[in-house]
């Protein structure tokens, strides 16, 4: 158990660790998700929209159940994502790529390294989502291609 010492310090640290206090601080803040757009969902970008139902569609067939293509749609969306990321991460380090002196790529790999561990979680997030989508995906095609198997006509896979 713990000791009443040890909770009293911990939310002590806890109240002087809740991010920006300034009206700047707070702005800045919740701009830092937006700067390459790898936040927004790709529901609210009609291109990527679009190219996650095509993918998904592809992934699917013509005749899929609604749960079947929902779950596709996800692993579409998953893709695109990964995908994203990484063309925002070429993007970011194309100047330095260009020039084939290596001390210049050292000096902007050192500069933006604060960007690209960003980059690596955005990534990280992306490559988890498309491992789970990818296997709830597999166990639902699983279930109804086997269905004398126990999760045969469950409207979600078992965890």
């Amino acid at each position: 158990m713990t000791s009443e010492r040890k909770i009293k310090a911990n939310r002590a640290n806890a109240s002087s660790s809740t991010g920006p206090k300034t009206r700047h601080g707070r702005t800045r803040s919740a701009t830092n998700a937006l700067r390459h757009g790898l936040s927004l969902p790709i529901q609210l970008n009609q291109v990527l929209y679009e190219e996650a139902r095509t993918l998904a569609s592809r992934i699917v067939g013509p005749h899929a159940s609604a749960y079947i293509a929902f779950l596709a749609s996800r692993v579409a969306e998953a893709e695109i994502d990964l995908h994203r990321v990484r063309a925002a991460r070429q993007q970011f380090l194309s100047p330095g790529l260009r020039d084939p002196a290596p001390e210049k790529l050292a000096a902007i790999v050192l500069r933006a390294t604060e960007s690209l561990r960003r980059m690596d979680r955005y990534e990280r997030r992306a490559r988890s989502r498309l491992k789970f989508a990818v296997r709830d995906f597999d166990e639902a095609r699983s279930s109804v291609e086997n269905p004398n198997e126990e999760n045969f006509g469950r409207t979600k896979p078992k965890t």
